[in-house]
C-alpha cells in the first residue's frame, strides 16, 4: 500500500497494460553428399496482451494509504506454430475422419473430468448418465480442441496434449538435388537437372481472448444454458494449413537449349470454428508441365532489316575485294570481350506451359446426420504457349496465347472459358 501522494495512484482507478511476445525460429541446412541439400525449419510465434483495472475500494484507511482491487483482467493475443499433420493428408474418407473427431469427444471429456475437475476428487462425474464428464460436454471448447487435433493427426486421444499453447514446434523440410546431370554419360546430354521436394505446415490460432464470464476465483463455474464449465480463453477458430510445395518437382535443361519442367503440388486447409461447430476442409492439388526451346541467331529479314548473302562466286569475290581494301589495324592491346546483350540478339524462345488445378471445400457440422456436401471449388485447365523474338539487345517481340477453362464444383456458378492472345513489344533503355 504505497502513499496516496505517489503519482501512479493519484486517481481512484488506473489501467495497466502489458504485452508479451515470443518468437522462435530455428533452421539447419544439411548436405549429406555433394549437390544434395536438406533444409529443416521450425518456428513459433506467441503474443499476449494483458489489460487490468486497479480500483481503490477502501476509503477507511489513513490518508497516506490505499487499497486497490483487481478488476476486468483480460488477455488477448494470437498463436502460430509449425506443425505436422501429414498422417491424414492423403486420406480420402473425409466423412470418416470427421466422424472420428466426433467420437473422440467423450474420451477427452473423461480425461478433463479426472485431471481438471477438482470438485469431484479426481473422478469423472457424469450428469444424467451421459458419456461426458460434468462441465465438459460435447460442445465445450476444452473438449473440442484436443479431439480435433487427435482425429486429424492420428494421435491417441488418451495421450494428446490438452493445452494448445503448449504445442511443440514440428520440423518442416525442403529437399533439393541437382547432381544428376554430373553422373556418367548424363552430363553429355543434360546441362542441369534439379529435383525438389518440400513440406510446410502450421497450426494457427488467429485470435484468443479471455471469456467475459470467466472468473479466476471460481474456475469451475458452469454456464447456466448448457451446464458446461466456462473456459478461460475464448478461441473462435483454429486453422491447420499444410502443403507440399512441391510434392515432386523436376526441372531439366538439355545441352541443345531445351528445357522441361514438371511438378505436382498438394495443399490442405482445416478451419475449425468453435462458434458454429463447423469444419471447413479445403483440398487442392495442381499438375504443372512446361517446355521451352531457344533458337540462336534467327534472321527474320522483314523484322531485322538484314539481307541474306549472295550465293556463288560473286559472294567470294566481294569478300576478297573487301579484305584487300580494308587495311589491318595494329594491335595495341587485348581484344575486348563481346557484351552479353549482343549475344542474345536474334534469339527466338519458344515456351509452352500447361496446368491443371483442382480444389474443393467441404463443410462438416457436428451432430448433423446429413453427409457433408461441397460448398465451393473449381477445376481449372490453363494452356499458355508463347514465342519471344529479340530483334536486338533492347527490343523484343512476344506473341502469346492464354487459354483458361474453369468448371465449378457446385451449382452456384457456371463454367467459364477465356481466351486471350496478342503481341507485346518490350523496349529496354539499359
Amino acid at each position: 500500500r504505497p502513499p496516496r501522494s505517489t503519482p501512479l495512484y493519484s486517481s481512484a482507478a488506473s489501467d495497466v497494460y502489458k504485452r508479451q511476445t515470443q518468437n522462435l525460429d530455428a533452421g539447419v541446412t544439411i548436405e549429406p553428399f555433394q549437390d544434395f541439400r536438406v533444409e529443416l525449419t521450425a518456428n513459433k510465434q506467441y503474443s499476449r496482451n494483458n489489460t487490468e483495472l486497479f480500483k481503490d475500494q477502501d476509503f477507511d484507511l489513513g490518508p497516506d494509504e490505499v487499497a486497490f482491487e483487481h478488476r476486468a483482467q483480460r488477455d488477448l493475443g494470437s498463436y502460430t506454430v509449425s506443425y505436422f499433420a501429414l498422417s491424414t493428408m492423403f486420406n480420402k474418407d473425409l466423412d470418416g475422419l470427421f466422424a472420428r473427431y466426433a467420437s473422440y469427444r467423450s474420451t477427452i471429456s473423461k480425461r478433463l473430468g479426472v485431471e481438471d475437475s477438482s470438485p469431484f476428487n479426481g473422478q469423472p462425474h457424469t450428469k444424467d448418465g451421459t458419456e461426458y464428464a460434468y462441465g465438459f460436454g460435447k460442445t465445450q471448447q476444452q473438449v473440442l480442441f484436443p479431439a480435433f487435433i487427435a482425429a486429424y493427426t492420428e494421435a491417441d486421444p488418451n495421450a494428446v496434449n490438452l493445452n494448445v499453447f503448449k504445442t511443440r514446434p514440428a520440423v518442416n523440410w525442403k529437399l533439393n538435388y541437382n547432381g544428376l546431370s554430373k553422373i556418367g554419360k548424363l552430363k553429355k546430354v543434360f546441362s542441369s537437372v534439379q529435383i525438389q521436394h518440400g513440406y510446410k505446415s502450421t497450426l494457427q490460432v488467429n485470435s484468443y481472448n479471455t471469456d467475459i464470464f470467466y472468473d479466476p476465483g471460481t474456475p469451475f463455474k458452469a454456464d447456466e444454458i448448457n451446464a458446461d464449465y466456462i473456459a478461460r480463453y475464448e478461441i473462435p477458430q483454429v486453422v491447420i494449413n499444410e502443403q507440399f510445395s512441391p510434392l515432386l518437382g523436376v526441372d531439366v535443361k538439355l545441352k541443345n537449349e531445351m528445357t522441361f519442367k514438371v511438378d505436382f503440388k498438394k495443399q490442405r486447409t482445416l478451419a475449425m470454428s468453435f462458434i458454429d461447430y463447423q469444419l471447413a476442409e479445403t483440398q487442392s492439388k495442381s499438375y504443372t508441365a512446361g517446355f521451352g526451346y531457344r533458337l540462336k541467331n534467327v534472321n527474320i529479314p522483314f523484322l531485322t532489316g538484314k539481307k541474306t548473302g549472295v550465293k556463288g562466286k560473286s559472294k567470294s569475290k566481294s569478300k576478297s575485294k573487301s579484305k584487300k581494301k580494308v587495311p589491318a589495324k595494329p594491335t595495341t592491346g587485348p581484344t575486348p570481350p563481346p557484351t552479353g546483350g549482343a549475344a542474345q540478339a536474334n534469339d527466338m524462345n519458344f515456351k509452352f506451359d500447361f496446368e491443371i488445378r483442382d480444389d474443393i471445400t467441404v463443410n462438416h457440422r457436428l451432430d448433423q446426420l446429413a453427409e457433408a456436401t461441397p460448398t465451393r471449388g473449381q477445376r481449372t485447365i490453363s494452356i499458355n504457349p508463347s514465342v519471344e523474338y529479340a530483334l536486338n539487345r533492347r527490343l523484343k517481340l512476344r506473341l502469346f496465347t492464354d487459354y483458361r477453362k474453369t468448371t465449378p464444383r457446385t451449382s452456384q456458378s457456371f463454367p467459364i472459358t477465356t481466351l486471350n492472345s496478342g503481341v507485346t513489344i518490350q523496349f529496354s533503355l539499359n
